[in-house]
């Protein structure tokens, strides 16, 4: 697969992000506030991995629907320039946003067959600065978004 075929927009807060439950839909739209990156173009809801199979009974349609909804799906990929940032959106980020990021990065560069390793990067509201250390420790940045300020990149 190809990276130019996945859908891109312009980096903008958007009406309804796929895939996304509210609170991580409100993350995105305080990220989108200062736009820290500055992306050229993005591209939401990418599917990395496989969903998990329904039990025997249900019918084809389900059971389809089911594969794609419980598929491993990025919130978000930046481009700028050459480069590229896989983005997660949570309200609160613990150790399990460092570990989904990392292994949605191995799964994107698989799939697309790419050379190099894109920039890893998981974007909330709170955190502790203990999940920052590690995460930095393991080339993941961090926005942490602020309601009544500016957001920080650590």
């Amino acid at each position: 697969m190809n990276i130019d075929s996945l859908r891109w927009w312009k980096p903008e807060s958007i009406p309804k992000y796929p895939h996304m439950g509210k609170l991580d839909s409100f993350t995105a739209d305080m990220y989108w506030k200062d736009n820290i990156f500055q992306f050229d173009a993005v591209s939401y809801d990418v599917t990395v991995g496989g969903g998990r199979s329904m039990l025997p009974g249900f019918s084809d349609a389900l059971a389809d629907d089911w594969l794609y909804l419980s598929s491993l799906k990025i919130d978000m990929i930046g481009k700028r320039n050459l480069n590229l940032t896989i983005c997660e959106f949570k309200p609160f980020a613990d150790a399990g946003s460092i570990g989904q990021v990392l292994t949605y990065g191995k799964l994107f560069v698989d799939k697309f067959a790419l050379n190099t390793q894109p920039d890893l990067c998981v974007i909330c509201m709170e955190t502790h600065q203990d999940i920052i250390r590690a995460a930095n420790a393991l080339n993941v940045r961090f926005v942490v978004c602020n309601i009544s300020g500016p957001s920080k990149l650590y």
